[in-house]
């Protein structure tokens, strides 16, 4: 009988943090001892108790909610999978994803008009 390799999954660790930003694929962005965390569903300015592996997190508990949050429009956001900034003001997510157009421009050296 064959052995399976050793699964070498970090452990699990729980921690409350605080969102700073939103990241590329749409996941807030926390750190853990310094170390980044990618928190899905949540927004800058979030307080959230999390369970984190490696660089990935699960939202356990929102402590504080930002001022950018909102209530998302869809009844199966954050089950599907489809959406990820259903959760944010429209003016939050038209200022991100303007930034991040910004960004992906200036990176091939094109000026971009504030």
């Amino acid at each position: 009988m064959a052995r399976s390799k050793p699964h070498n999954e970090p452990a699990p660790r729980r921690a409350t943090v605080d969102v700073a930003e939103i990241g590329a694929q749409g996941d807030g962005v926390a750190f853990i001892d310094g170390e980044i965390v990618y928190v899905p569903l949540t927004a800058p300015g979030d307080r959230a108790l999390i369970e984190a592996r490696g660089d990935r997190a699960t939202l356990i508990e929102l402590v504080d909610e930002s001022l950018h949050r909102s209530a998302p429009p869809c009844p199966h956001y954050g089950r599907c999978g489809g959406c990820a900034l259903q959760h944010v003001t429209k003016d939050f997510c038209l200022e991100w994803k303007r930034a991040r157009v910004a960004l992906a421009l200036e990176r091939v050296g094109v000026a971009t008009a504030v």
